[in-house]
């Protein structure tokens, strides 16, 4: 990994990753949100906030598969293009 500091800075001026950098930030953002928020439901509303909590609780899951299948594209991505720029 021998880059000079142009080919460095040039890494981040793709849009590509600048769009998954803020797709990972707003993920960690709702799992934190959530996770704060179903502590503080239950605790406030107590068995009447469950239907509610459930509820969240499949949207956050919808927000972890999502999140764990576009990591997963990134990683096939990346080890295709390493592929055919080193099988050249």
């Amino acid at each position: 990994m021998n880059e000079s500091l142009p080919e460095a800075v040039s890494v981040w001026r793709h849009p590509r990753r600048w769009g998954f950098l803020i797709f990972n930030i707003i993920c960690i953002a709702l799992v934190a949100i959530w996770s704060v928020k179903a502590l503080h439901l239950v605790e406030d509303i107590g068995v009447f906030g469950l239907p509610v909590l459930a509820l969240e609780s499949l949207g956050i899951t919808f927000v972890v598969i999502a999140w764990v299948v576009a990591w997963i594209a990134w990683i096939i991505m990346v080890v295709r293009r390493h592929r055919r720029h080193h099988s050249v």
